[in-house]
């Protein structure tokens, strides 16, 4: 189970990241099952990045991968995406920016990132997955 100091060191190291990219975005983090445990928008992000961050940690954690390999499932079969896009508690988002938080083999939530491109977002979670690894 991710612990509250965990999802807050996550999110604030997810700020830091797109500071140092001159970005503003917004941070989620859910639990396995998808629940929002932390959201955090920088002022001046965009309206709707809280709703697409909470969403790509949802896809991901409802997915079991990363919303970068979603986006390729979906492009490869998007009637069966597209047949799953509305069942879920939140909508489900391909694309970059969303992933798996582990500890060990075992996963304990999920990361969503907006407000970036794809490749600024999936950069953010890459780089707050590492530094969490090695702490």
């Amino acid at each position: 189970m991710i612990t509250d100091e965990e999802t807050n060191w996550l999110i604030e190291k997810s700020l830091e990241a797109a500071k140092a990219m001159n970005i503003k975005i917004t941070a989620a983090i859910v639990d396995p099952s998808g629940y929002l445990l932390s959201l955090r928008r920088m002022s001046g992000a965009g309206f709707l990045t809280p709703q697409i961050a909470e969403a790509k940690a949802f896809s991901a954690a409802a997915w079991g991968t990363s919303t970068a390999v979603i986006a390729e499932k979906a492009r490869a079969k998007p009637e069966t995406f597209q047949a799953f896009t509305h069942i879920g508690r939140t909508k489900l988002i391909p694309g970059q920016g969303g992933v798996l938080i582990k500890r060990g083999e075992a996963t304990i939530g999920a990361l969503g990132i907006s407000g970036g491109s794809g490749p600024q977002d999936d950069s953010i979670c890459e780089t707050v997955l590492a530094a969490f690894a090695a702490r």
